[in-house]
């Protein structure tokens, strides 16, 4: 396997301090680095001050799109994960996925949250089908999206043109469109079931993405159904 660093980017926001406070420790025993986005702070968290490790990028207007700016902040060519502060990783979790990535040479995006675009194409929410980052997977699938939270590739093989994306909090879809594009492949990792485990909080999270995808996907939908329409020998 390749000898690089790896180097980690996530997003966070005020809302979920607590669940950062938890999900760190795990995080930062298995990178090198990790840059932190503040999303919405108005303030640097004192308790981040305590890691070493952490790079921390203050608000720049970028939504969770700020988990890939570390990747433009970092010179050199390294192993790039996402990842998500409401997400419980194992202690094994980066040596997992670089072992996928170094399986397929290095030259895929991998990742353990994943979902296949169902046709006909209606609805984000509901036309696709998702292999969930809890479940049990037997084998390695090739998948449409990825959710960057739990995704890994190496950055000599693929960077994200974050300036480029008209919306920064539709990084899942901005990623497959830049793969498709550039005819990379996405592979949703095997694992056991609750390899990673969501971080049961005090109960819904209304101001995440995710909720509000859920009240209304049309934004997500038509960017889909757009992708589809331009790339129609891609989705089959």
């Amino acid at each position: 396997m390749l000898n690089l660093p790896i180097i980690g980017g996530m997003a966070t926001m005020p809302s979920r301090e607590e669940n950062l406070k938890e999900v760190l420790p795990e995080i930062l025993n298995q990178v090198d680095f990790l840059y932190i986005y503040l999303d919405k702070y108005e303030y640097i968290p004192t308790f981040l001050h305590e890691f070493p490790k952490i790079k921390i990028i203050e608000n720049l207007n970028l939504g969770c799109t700020g988990k890939f700016k570390g990747l433009h902040l970092y010179d050199n060519d390294c192993i790039y994960f996402g990842f998500d502060d409401d997400i419980i990783y194992p202690n094994n979790y980066v040596d997992h996925l670089v072992k996928c990535l170094a399986d397929k040479n290095y030259k895929a995006v991998v990742g353990v949250h994943g979902s296949i675009i169902k046709k006909p194409f209606n609805s984000f929410v509901k036309d696709k089908l998702v292999f969930h980052f809890a479940d049990f997977l037997a084998e390695a699938n090739y998948t449409d999206t990825l959710g960057c939270g739990t995704i890994a590739f190496h950055s000599a093989f693929y960077r994200p043109n974050i300036s480029s994306w008209a919306e920064k909090n539709m990084d899942d879809l901005n990623v497959m469109q830049e793969c498709v594009k550039q005819k990379i492949k996405r592979v949703c990792v095997p694992r056991p079931k609750n390899f990673l485990k969501k971080f049961n909080g005090p109960g819904p999270q209304e101001d995440s993405i995710w909720f509000q995808v859920l009240i209304n996907d049309d934004k997500q939908t038509k960017f889909v159904q757009k992708l589809i329409r331009d790339y129609p020998s891609y989705f089959f």
